[in-house]
């Protein structure tokens, strides 16, 4: 701070008010963007997790599917379909999808 020679006590008062609300406000923008960074962060973990989640189950059915005869890969897409749907997780996990059962 320069010299306070000839500024009254009420002005250095005010002047000391406004740099620590800044200062306040500055503290709290920094905590929302820490807050914000870290929402990220969690959201983008949460993403990976999923993706690593989705390649495994790739993973899995890739091995099934040439670990199964066609008629038990045909059974087993049928009990899927009935189970899940038919965005079941051969569909969803596998490319190309399987052929439609005759």
């Amino acid at each position: 701070m320069g010299s306070l020679q000839g500024v009254s006590s009420e002005g250095v008062e005010k002047k000391l008010s406004r740099k620590a609300d800044q200062a306040r406000q500055a503290r709290a923008r920094h905590k929302q963007f820490v807050a914000e960074l870290q929402e990220q962060a969690e959201m983008l973990h949460k993403r990976c997790r999923e993706l690593e989640a989705e390649d495994r189950a790739a993973a899995v059915c890739e091995g099934l599917q040439q670990a199964l005869s066609p008629s038990q890969c045909a059974a087993l897409e049928q009990w899927l379909r009935a189970s899940q749907g038919e965005d079941h997780m051969l569909r969803r996990y596998t490319l190309p999808p399987l052929p439609p059962m005759p």
